[in-house]
């Protein structure tokens, strides 16, 4: 998953009114996906049991 072009859309529309920065650390932990500078990952882990 690429967050940047997100991560570049947040901050060319939402940075004027100072709820976004690219230099923010945004962390969603429910997500298991994290941001650091704009430089994106995510990782996805699943456990499925069929009977």
């Amino acid at each position: 998953m690429d967050a940047k072009p997100f991560l570049t859309w947040l901050q060319n529309n939402r940075s004027k009114d100072g709820r976004y920065s690219n230099s923010m650390y945004l962390h969603a932990a429910e997500a298991g996906f994290e941001v650091v500078r704009g430089n994106g990952w995510a990782k996805v882990s699943a456990t499925l049991d069929a009977k």
